[in-house]
């Protein structure tokens, strides 16, 4: 019996078997931990950048709408001007 097929008989059924010929070889702790918190930075870092992104959006939409209302404002003291 292999020693995979005596892991898989002891009840380890998340135990995978290497592909023959691959080089990989194993990370350290280290690496892995490393590794694992490059991952994490790099799905927030995606996720700030969409968040700046609706932030930029939010600011011209703001904008947007302070041009409107100022036009607004302008239009209301002409038509005030004009009555009275």
């Amino acid at each position: 019996m292999t020693f995979f097929n005596f892991m898989r008989a002891a009840g380890y059924t998340d135990v995978e078997r290497g592909e023959r010929g691959s080089t990989e070889e194993h990370l350290t702790v280290t690496q892995f931990k490393v590794q694992a918190e490059q991952q994490r930075l790099e799905a927030v870092t995606g996720q700030v950048t969409q968040a700046e992104q609706s932030l930029a959006d939010a600011k011209a939409a703001t904008e947007k709408q302070k041009k409107k209302l100022e036009a607004l404002k302008k239009r209301k003291l002409r038509l005030l001007s004009l009555l009275l």
